[in-house]
């Protein structure tokens, strides 16, 4: 793989000029709910594997993306597991301060 887009003067997108071996794919089928441009964050769906990606960072580090199952989603509810102990912690310390 090699990158294009910078070769040609571009600045918000990105291209590149890929060589796959016949009968092999560079990436899997995939879409993006957003980033026409290459400002993060971006998330991308694979409708074949029935993941969604997102990816909050560049590179390859851990932290970088993570995938969820499509099955997953709405699996919890927004509000599931938020008890709102972590802002009465932050009232507290305010309390103490004033």
């Amino acid at each position: 793989m090699a990158g294009l887009a910078r070769t040609v003067g571009a600045r918000a997108i990105g291209a590149n000029v890929t060589r796959v071996p016949p009968g092999k794919a560079a990436f899997p089928l995939h879409h993006y709910h957003t980033n026409s441009t290459q400002l993060l964050p971006e998330v991308a769906g694979y409708p074949e594997s029935g993941k969604t990606g997102v990816r909050l960072g560049m590179g390859e580090a851990a932290d970088a993306r993570y995938l969820l199952r499509d099955t997953d989603k709405d699996a919890i509810g927004y509000w599931d597991g938020e008890d709102g102990r972590g802002v009465e912690k932050i009232l507290a310390k305010a309390r103490t301060v004033e």
